[in-house]
């Protein structure tokens, strides 16, 4: 079961498990290649995140999934090729739009990975907010693609509202990792903002 969540297999199926709730709020149907595309997709980015933070590492990781990272970094470098490769295969058998979206999105993700990781990395205070956005917008885009315009008026509140619980998630995970953060020199918005604002803020996001 750790493994699984080591590797972001309930990141993955969430974010199906999310896109279905909008697929239900739209009332279209979603192909099953669209989901499958969607779950290998968060599995790629986050297992890329994954090998990117335990590359950069010099030391013995302080969290368990960062030292299952620096053990299996080989094996998990091929399952990212693996991904990659399943996910370039499956873009031909996409609905156009759907596919237009997710050039969109992965335009989106290389300025993550690129603010992240390149030499202004310690400039990007607020990746937590990105990702969860990001997020959202991978799960509710591809069925939103396939409705009628008339439609769209229905999503904006629940959007705006899954948004901010995505947000909310995102920072919690910020403020519980601050020490290991703080340690292991990543740039994370608990560090930039301290834990008692950042608590105040994600108090303030819940009262929205």
């Amino acid at each position: 079961m750790l493994t699984a969540h080591w590797l972001n297999l309930d990141t993955a199926l969430g974010a199906v498990a999310s896109s279905y709730y909008f697929v239900r709020l739209l009332q279209v149907t979603l192909p099953a290649v669209v989901a499958l595309t969607l779950a290998l997709a968060v599995l790629a980015i986050y297992n890329f995140d994954h090998l990117m933070d335990a590359a950069r590492l010099t030391g013995q990781a302080l969290t368990a999934r960062h030292r299952f990272y620096q053990q299996n970094f080989r094996w998990l470098v091929y399952y990212q090729v693996v991904l990659m490769a399943l996910l370039m295969t499956l873009s031909f058998l996409l609905p156009h739009a759907v596919l237009r979206i997710g050039v969109g999105l992965g335009g989106l993700v290389l300025i993550y990975f690129l603010l992240l990781f390149g030499r202004r990395a310690s400039g990007f205070l607020f990746k937590e907010v990105f990702i969860a956005v990001v997020f959202v917008l991978g799960a509710l885009l591809p069925p939103l693609s396939l409705a009628h315009a008339g439609t769209w008026p229905v999503i904006i509140r629940p959007a705006g509202q899954f948004i901010l619980l995505a947000v909310a998630n995102t920072l919690l995970f910020a403020w519980y990792d601050y020490e290991v953060d703080l340690q292991e020199t990543h740039t994370s918005i608990a560090l930039t903002l301290g834990k008692k604002r950042l608590k105040r803020l994600v108090y303030a996001i819940f009262m929205v």
